[in-house]
């Protein structure tokens, strides 16, 4: 093979495997979408979080002005 045809190959190769690398990503996002249970769990504990938050610094506020 002469320069050019090996400097062609090289670049066909990297396009293929950036190819295959699509294709895995692709895979692994419709694969792993998260579970509408999950995410609505994920909010709930949130939303515990914050008031859980708001009633502390409520109560600090309370005994400062005790």
């Amino acid at each position: 093979m002469n320069p050019e045809q090996d400097k062609l190959l090289s670049v066909f190769e990297a396009f293929e495997l950036d190819l295959e690398v699509e294709q895995i990503l692709k895979k692994v996002k419709r694969d792993c979408v998260p579970d509408q249970g999950v995410t609505q769990f994920a909010e709930e504990l949130k939303a515990k979080d914050q008031q859980k938050r708001a009633a502390q610094e409520e109560r600090k506020a309370q005994v400062q002005q005790q």
